[in-house]
């Protein structure tokens, strides 16, 4: 999720009691729930290493303690600091987790169980930007203050809950459409969310020879399906998927590469793009390697 609904999170559960029982409550669990994402610096170095870095080991469950933890001795031995260190840590556990968990609900995923783990996991409930989960939020959030009660800001908190349970029933509903409309011949079959609406969810399956995609409900039966094949890899390709860093990084993140070639005078060009973004972007997400007449790589990238 986008960093707005984190920090939204973390102060909607603060009011909705913390506050009054921790000291700084609000701050440790907006800092924490915010703190995964500290793997944004890798950008630094370009969007191969930030592909590689993002939603890392700061987004596994095993280093979530670790990660609370050094939050939770800085903040207790900030100049004036008169926080305990144990509730201190346990609200930080809180935020660093509820951030893993909002992330999983995405599409983009996370792969939350590394270094045991690298794989990427993801629930398809929600997109990156939910307007109505953000509108309950805003409420859960700053409701005490508007009402001068309690109650207005719980119940939206509650609201906000009921809305995630929501969209988890309503993308099992749309992943039986999606495996349904398929068919058997497709292995890997997933229903995408709209930010938009509840009932509508982009499908996307593959196998070794093609790719379907289309819209399905959670409800109904207006559904729409596409199949087209996919570009078998030759000899060349092959050995670029191994040799170039962007690609090994891009098809260990990507769920629906589709591999595009094509020539630019001696250059090969070999493109693959994740299906899963490509109705977002008219170019949609997708690793470009440039190959000589030589089979020798000339460059690189990932656009995103």
């Amino acid at each position: 999720m986008d960093n707005l609904t984190h920090t939204l999170t973390a102060i909607a559960i603060s009011r909705a009691g913390l506050d009054q029982r921790v000291q700084g409550a609000t701050v440790t669990l907006a800092l924490a729930s915010n703190l995964p994402d500290i793997d944004i610096v890798s950008g630094l170095w370009g969007n191969v290493a930030y592909l590689e870095h993002h939603r890392a080991i700061s987004h596994a469950f095993p280093a979530s303690p670790f990660l609370a933890a050094g939050l939770a001795l800085v903040l207790c031995r900030l100049r004036g600091s008169q926080r305990r260190f144990g509730p201190t840590f346990l609200l930080s556990w809180l935020g660093v987790s509820l951030h893993i968990i909002w992330d999983l609900w995405t599409s983009y995923g996370t792969r939350a169980m590394l270094p045991f783990d690298a794989t990427w996991y993801s629930w398809d409930w929600m997109f990156i930007v939910d307007p109505v989960f953000l509108a309950l939020l805003i409420v859960a959030s700053f409701g005490r203050r508007w009402t001068g009660t309690a109650g207005f800001g719980r119940l939206a908190l509650m609201g906000a809950v009921a809305y995630i349970a929501l969209r988890a029933g309503a993308h099992w509903m749309a992943q039986g459409q999606a495996q349904s409309l398929a068919g058997s011949e497709f292995e890997v079959v997933r229903a995408l969310p709209d930010p938009l609406s509840l009932n509508r969810w982009r499908f996307i399956a593959r196998n070794d020879e093609a790719f379907a995609t289309g819209y399905v409900p959670a409800i109904g039966t207006s559904r729409s399906r596409a199949v087209f094949p996919r570009t078998p890899p030759d000899a060349l390709v092959r050995r670029i998927a191994r040799e170039s860093g962007a690609a090994r990084v891009f098809l260990d993140f990507s769920a629906f590469p589709r591999l595009e070639t094509r020539q630019e005078g001696e250059f090969t060009v070999i493109v693959w793009r994740d299906l899963r973004f490509a109705d977002r972007r008219a170019d949609g997400f997708f690793c470009e390697v440039r190959v000589d007449g030589l089979g020798r790589v000339v460059s690189e990238r990932v656009v995103f």
